[in-house]
């Protein structure tokens, strides 16, 4: 904590081996409220606690607490959203400031679901605002107010945007501040002013940096939120050796948004600008494809490196395109209204599958024979050498955790099923099979380093199989 006046920072929590999603003061100032994921939870709980801003010992609140809080006007109540996986939803929550009488306020399905980035209750205590999405506005990420009697909701103005970092509110209730990204900004986080009850939104900044989170002082008359910006760059190594790990290209987002080996020695790679680009193994000859279409990510390519298969958003719709490998040849493939996630394309560049806001879905090259899928798995998936299975991680609700498992293509029960290794809940899993499908490689992230491991399909306890001793993979 620092203190303005005199800027003395002190420690008030000592670090441990944890994650803290956001921090609230109480309203006399007297107390901080912090949500925290403890490194050594397989279940992946997280939980609200209290401190005194004098420091102490943390006093836990409550448990299932997976948003940062917002506190009611007078202090007596919180606000947060929790997932129901049981009922496949995102509830409004709302409880009283010691943990007792927890109770749902409004409710949407994961296909039009809130936002987790935190909820924001307003100066008169008569609604909270919170991030939704919805399909009729393209997977698009608006603002909606829950009125906190009845928990019906509305709408706050026609502003949507491509993704919404937390809101606070100003004093008098005249209007929000929050961090969002959108296109003419290139999806870069830019600081937004949005009147209320009525009045289009308006962008408050304009500059090549991302902001994250926004919280304003009690007068008003200051904001506070974070100025951030991401580096990163491609590494290969030898195969057997992959401590001799170094660096082949030098940019500023290279690889942030997917990565994809395109047979023989040339790497594909998405760019947090939202473009798609391909570089040779050595470096060199480092080309552009998506030229003039900066809404690109998760390049796939199939094992005869000849096309790359790709998620875009341009036209406004959630879609998948294909072009050559030189970036020719552009055309679309299947169109999905409520978006599409991260891609993955069978080795024989016949089938892709991705996640839809409904579910998983399975369709040809060309376009033609689109249908759902079926298998316990979500989010990223990762198809075997041989084309036979399918692995992709799985919320196992009996055993409240995550875990991992392998499909048949066809979809159906898991043939094998691992436990979710400590250090991979800081993000989402991505998973590849090794070459000769005997193996599943994944990134496990301990304080502030990643490293590579490898689960044998056989059984048995996963090897690490690199020591990097810093920076994040």
């Amino acid at each position: 904590m620092r203190q303005i006046a005199t800027a003395i920072d002190r420690i008030v929590v000592p670090p441990a081996p944890c994650n803290y999603i956001g921090i609230t003061f109480s309203r006399d100032g007297s107390y901080l409220y912090f949500v925290r994921a403890d490194a050594g939870d397989s279940t992946g709980t997280t939980s609200l606690y209290q401190v005194s801003v004098l420091g102490g010992d943390p006093r836990k609140i409550l448990d299932h607490v997976p948003s940062p809080i917002t506190l009611s006007p007078d202090g007596s109540r919180v606000a947060f959203i929790r997932g129901d996986p049981a009922h496949h939803e995102n509830d409004v929550m709302i409880a009283r400031i010691d943990g007792a009488e927890v109770k749902k306020l409004a409710a949407r399905p994961w296909t039009s679901t809130y936002g987790d980035d935190g909820p924001a209750w307003s100066p008169d205590g008569k609604r909270i605002v919170v991030e939704a999405v919805g399909l009729d506005t393209g997977d698009m990420p608006f603002l909606v107010e829950v009125n906190t009697q009845d928990g019906s909701e509305k709408r706050i103005g026609s502003g949507s945007w491509g993704a919404v970092s937390q809101v606070a509110w100003l004093p008098d209730g005249t209007g929000l501040l929050m961090a969002a990204a959108d296109e003419a900004a290139g999806w870069f986080f830019q600081l937004w002013f949005v009147p209320y009850p009525l009045g289009e939104p308006r962008k408050i900044s304009a500059d090549p940096n991302n902001y994250s989170g926004m919280s304003v002082s009690v007068d008003g008359r200051v904001a506070l939120t974070l100025q951030s910006d991401w580096l990163s760059t491609i590494w290969t190594a030898p195969k057997n050796d992959p401590q001799r790990a170094a660096p082949i290209t030098d940019g500023k987002f290279d690889g942030f948004s997917g990565l994809a080996w395109a047979g023989g020695n040339t790497i594909v790679f998405g760019t947090r600008d939202w473009d798609i680009w391909s570089v040779g193994a050595d470096g060199r000859n480092r080309k552009l494809l998506t030229v003039g279409e900066n809404n690109n990510r998760w390049p796939c390519v199939p094992r005869d490196g000849r096309a790359v298969f790709f998620e875009s958003w341009r036209n406004d719709v959630g879609a998948i395109w294909r072009m050559d490998i030189d970036g020719g040849n552009v055309r679309l493939v299947v169109k999905e209204r409520g978006g599409v996630g991260q891609i993955s394309c069978t080795p024989d560049g016949q089938w892709l599958l991705y996640p839809t806001g409904s579910g998983m879905r399975r369709v040809r090259f060309d376009g033609t024979s689109s249908a759902e899928w079926s298998g316990k798995v979500s989010g990223p998936l990762a198809v075997s050498p041989d084309g036979t299975r399918i692995a992709g991680p799985y919320y196992d609700a009996a055993r409240s955790k995550m875990v991992i498992n392998v499909i048949p293509f066809q979809g159906g029960e898991a043939e094998r099923t691992f436990d979710v290794p400590p250090g991979t809940g800081r993000s989402r899993l991505f998973l590849r099979w090794t070459p000769d499908g005997r193996a599943l490689s994944y990134i496990a992230t301990t304080g502030e380093t990643s490293n590579i491991w490898i689960q044998p399909i056989a059984g048995g306890p996963p090897r690490q199989s690199t020591t990097f001793k810093e920076d994040q993979i």
